[in-house]
């Protein structure tokens, strides 16, 4: 069969608009994903740096309270069993028969 040359030129022009929008759509498509694939990633990096940021110091902050709180604890159990230590000031009251610490 033969076609006319003004049928030949319109087909090749739509099949070549065709194929090239076809391949710039795939590529610019991969280079969308890849750029909100990669801000996603970013944003949950820095939220997790910032996490574990806020994770240590709260973490460091009761390391540095816990020896505090074991050397109040055996005076608080003192305290408990009516035998307080000679530095606390309920000692001195109960030496010198006060009641107040007035």
């Amino acid at each position: 069969m033969f076609y006319s040359t003004r049928l030949k030129i319109v087909a090749s022009f739509l099949a070549v608009s065709l194929i090239g929008g076809t391949v710039s759509l795939l590529v610019g498509t991969r280079l969308l994903y890849t750029a909100v694939f990669n801000e996603a990633r970013m944003r949950v990096s820095l939220d997790l740096n910032a996490a574990r940021e806020i994770y240590n110091n709260r973490s460091k902050g009761s390391r540095q309270l816990y020896p505090f709180c074991l050397k109040i604890r055996p005076s608080g159990r003192r305290l408990q069993q009516g035998n307080p230590p000679a530095s606390s000031p309920i000692a001195g009251r109960r030496e010198s028969g006060r009641n107040s610490i007035l």
